[in-house]
C-alpha cells in the first residue's frame, strides 16, 4: 500500500466539486480501478503480483489517501511536489492558502480544466512505467511520486464535470462575476455531451450525490476510475494503454448547451432567460461572466482643494446594467455626515463605469467612473459632478470599491476632488454563452 503524508484540517468548500465530493470521486475511482485491475492479472508473474499489492493492498485506506490527495491537489497545493514538502500540513488546514489559490483558478475552468488533466496525467503515466522497472522501496517511492501527479490530474478532471466551470470565459472574468455565474449553473446544470455522443445533465459543488445529479456522478466516477486505473496498470504492468487513454478523452465533456444569461435589465425590458438547445464546443473561448445585481455601502468625500470643508455623505446604492452599451449605472441614496455647521441631510448620486480592464486574475477590475452627488440641504444646496478611476477589489462576491478623482464643486463652482470607499456584494451575473 501506498501512504500519501498529508495533514487534513478544517477545510472550506468552494469551487469545483467541494472538497468532501473531490474525496469521494477520488476514494470511489481507486478502489474500483484496483479491483478491476486484480481481476485482470490475478495469477500472474511474482513481480506483477509484488506490483500490485503495493499499489492496491489495504485497499480501503489506500483509496481514502488518494482521495484526500485529489481533493487536496489544486485548491490546497500549487503542485505535486507540495505532498512532499513540510509546509504541506500547513497549506492542508490554512484558509488563507485556500483563497489565495481559489482567487486565481483560471485553469480549474473549461477549456484549461481537461488540459491540465491531459499534462500531468502524462506525467504520472511517465513515472509510473519509471517506477515499475523498479523493486523493493524504489518502486514503493516512484509509485508515490506518480500518485501525486495522479492526484492533480484526476483534481482537474473532477472539475470538468462540474456545471458551475463550463460556459463562460474565467479567465475574462472579475472573481466577483465568476462565483455568482459559477454557483448559478452549479444549481441549475448543463446538458453536455462527449465525443461518444452520450448525453446528460451534469450539476456542480454540493450536489454531487443528489438525485438530479444520479446520470452525471456516473460519468465523473467511470472516467474519474478509467484515469487512475491508466495509472496504477501502467506500474503493475509496465506498459501504457493508449486505447483507456482515448477513451477517457472521449469520455470528458466535450460540447455544452451554453445560453448567454441576459442581465437583469434585459429581462425586465422584455428579454428571456433564455435556455439554448444548441450545443458548443467547450474548448471555444466563450464570453465572459459580467457583474449583474450589485448592492454597496459607499462613504464619500468630496470638496473644494481649498476653502470650506467637504461634505462627507454614506450612501446605500445598487449596480444595474445598461443594455447595448456595455457599461453599468449606479444609483445611491442616504445622509450626509454632520461636520462643524453643517447638519445631517439627504444626499443622492447617480453614475456611470466603463471597463478598463481586469489584472491578477481578475482579483482587480479597473473601471473608469463618472457622476454627480447631491446634499439636499434646503438653505443651500450643494453637490459635485465628478469623474475619475475606480478599482474593484473582489473577494469572491464581496467587494471593495475604491474611487478618486477630480470633481466639479458647487455652491463654490470650484475645482475639488471627490474620494469614495466602499463594501458592494454581487448577487448575480450575466453573460456567457457563445455568440
Amino acid at each position: 500500500m501506498v501512504r500519501i503524508p498529508v495533514v487534513l484540517g478544517i477545510v472550506a468548500t468552494s469551487a469545483g466539486w467541494n472538497y468532501v465530493e473531490h474525496v469521494e470521486l477520488g476514494q470511489e475511482s481507486y478502489a474500483a480501478a484496483c479491483k478491476a485491475l486484480r481481476a485482470d492479472v490475478e495469477g500472474a508473474d511474482t513481480e506483477t503480483m509484488n506490483r500490485l499489492e503495493i499499489a492496491c493492498d489495504n485497499l480501503d485506506i489506500a483509496a481514502q489517501l488518494y482521495g484526500q490527495a485529489c481533493a487536496l491537489a489544486g485548491d490546497r497545493f500549487n503542485a505535486p511536489a507540495d505532498f512532499l514538502s513540510t509546509t504541506a500540513g500547513w497549506k492542508a488546514a490554512s484558509r488563507k492558502q485556500y483563497y489565495g489559490l481559489a482567487l486565481g483558478n483560471s485553469t480549474h475552468f473549461h477549456p484549461y480544466a481537461p488540459r491540465e488533466w491531459r499534462k500531468y496525467h502524462a506525467s504520472a503515466l511517465t513515472r509510473a512505467m519509471t517506477a515499475s522497472k523498479t523493486k523493493g522501496l524504489d518502486a514503493v517511492d516512484g509509485l508515490q511520486v506518480a500518485l501525486w501527479d495522479s492526484a492533480f490530474a484526476d483534481h482537474f478532471l473532477h472539475d470538468s464535470f462540474s456545471s458551475g466551470h463550463m460556459g463562460f470565459n474565467r479567465g475574462a472574468s472579475s472573481v466577483a462575476a465568476s462565483l455568482a455565474f459559477h454557483d448559478r449553473w452549479n444549481h441549475k446544470g448543463r446538458l453536455v455531451r462527449d465525443r461518444a455522443g452520450r448525453s446528460w445533465k451534469t450539476y456542480g459543488d454540493g450536489l454531487l450525490d443528489e438525485d438530479v445529479n444520479a446520470d452525471g456522478r456516473v460519468h465523473a466516477v467511470d472516467v474519474a476510475t478509467l484515469s487512475i486505473e491508466a495509472v496504477l496498470r501502467a506500474f503493475v504492468v509496465g506498459k501504457r494503454d493508449s486505447d483507456s487513454e482515448l477513451a477517457i478523452w472521449r469520455a470528458l465533456p466535450f460540447v455544452i448547451e451554453a445560453p448567454e444569461v441576459p442581465s437583469l435589465t434585459d429581462r425586465i425590458l422584455g428579454g428571456k432567460d433564455g435556455v439554448g438547445h444548441d450545443l458548443h464546443p467547450l474548448g471555444a473561448i466563450n464570453w465572459p461572466a459580467r457583474k449583474d445585481g450589485v448592492v454597496d455601502v459607499r462613504t464619500v468625500v468630496t470638496g473644494p482643494i481649498q476653502g470650506d470643508a467637504p461634505v462627507t455623505a454614506v450612501l446605500a446604492g445598487y449596480h444595474v446594467s445598461l443594455p447595448l452599451l456595455g457599461t453599468r449605472a449606479h444609483v445611491g441614496a442616504g445622509v450626509t455626515i454632520p461636520h462643524g455647521d453643517r447638519a445631517f441631510h439627504f444626499a443622492a448620486d447617480i453614475g456611470f463605469t466603463a471597463e478598463l480592464g481586469l489584472t491578477n486574475d481578475g482579483i482587480l477590475d479597473h473601471q473608469l467612473g463618472a457622476g454627480a452627488m447631491w446634499e439636499a440641504d434646503p438653505d443651500e444646496p450643494a453637490g459635485c459632478l465628478w469623474a475619475g478611476y475606480l478599482v474593484n477589489v473582489e473577494l469572491g462576491r464581496s467587494v471593495v470599491q475604491i474611487e478618486l478623482g477630480p470633481a466639479f464643486v458647487f455652491p463654490e463652482r470650484d475645482v475639488g476632488f471627490a474620494v469614495s470607499f466602499g463594501i458592494a456584494r454581487v448577487l448575480s451575473a450575466a453573460g456567457g454563452g457563445v455568440r
